[in-house]
């Protein structure tokens, strides 16, 4: 979790360099915009906070039922001990986004009352097109070798 005290900070920015391809997920505090904690944070070009989560550049909500409601309608959410006493208190919901190798900056969070953002990076994994596309190409080279090996 990136430190609650820029949580209120305008103009923080969090510079992340990938040495390969990842999947970036940004786990955002519910309250952030309407205070209510049962439903998926108010962010985005049409939520009044972190305006740069938008679907146009590429952020989406992870949808699996990963969430109270077991319901692929809403993001997937994780809960958050705040009180550190083995309780959950909050939740954040989870959103992710592809980026290529390099150095990308994560914005402000815009909100000094609610929990600041976490940030967790997992490998890209391929669109399931590729893969088809891949496994039949290596089933294709696993016939021409078997055929190859009968001759």
């Amino acid at each position: 979790m990136i430190a609650n005290n820029d949580r209120d900070n305008a103009s923080y920015t969090l510079a992340i360099t990938l040495n390969q391809p990842a999947n970036l997920y940004l786990l955002i505090d519910n309250r952030l915009g309407d205070a209510d904690a049962a439903t998926p944070p108010s962010i985005g070009p049409t939520g009044a906070k972190m305006t740069w989560v938008d679907p146009a550049a590429g952020w989406t909500p992870v949808t699996t039922g990963s969430n109270r409601a077991l319901s692929t309608a809403r993001p997937d959410e994780i809960g958050i001990d705040e009180s550190a006493d083995g309780s959950i208190n909050n939740w954040s919901s989870v959103y992710t986004k592809t980026f290529d190798a390099g150095t990308l900056q994560l914005k402000e969070f815009n909100e000094g009352s609610r929990n600041m953002y976490g940030v967790v990076v997992g490998p890209a994994i391929p669109e399931p097109s590729t893969l088809a596309l891949s496994s039949l190409g290596l089933a294709f080279l696993g016939y021409l070798g078997w055929r190859r090996n009968r001759r």
